[in-house]
């Protein structure tokens, strides 16, 4: 299986599985900028978070944000920052797999971290 399928399998987007395997492929647009990469990589993490955030209310069946399981199930988690930090360290570890990462991974990762503030009020509207 190829790095690009591995990294898409594991739910990652096809705009950043080109980013970081340096796919040239004709999508009918230019390189993508290390702007646009941080924010895909920050998007997958918010998305990544709410799919979490969402299956584990649904698993507890918390139908609304006023139900009372709804707190239990965030402490449950550990709450937004637990939850975005963890999303940052499953995108890093699937990305790490792919050589072409090397440089610049670190870079976004801590750029990441340096954003959780931000992440998780995204989260929390």
């Amino acid at each position: 299986m190829s790095v690009t399928a591995l990294l898409t399998n594991r739910g990652l987007s096809t705009s950043l599985v080109v980013k970081f395997c340096g796919v040239s492929r004709n999508l009918g647009a230019k390189w993508l900028s290390d702007k646009t990469v941080f924010a895909t990589l920050a998007g997958q993490i918010v998305h990544s978070a709410l799919e979490s955030i969402t299956t584990a209310l649904d698993h507890a069946g918390c139908l609304s944000i006023h139900d009372s399981m709804f707190v239990a199930v965030l402490r449950e988690l550990g709450g937004f920052t637990k939850i975005i930090e963890g999303k940052i360290e499953d995108l890093v570890s699937a990305l790490r797999i792919n050589p072409r990462a090397e440089n610049t991974l670190e870079q976004f990762s801590a750029r990441l971290r340096t954003k959780v503030p931000e992440l998780r009020t995204v989260c929390n509207c």
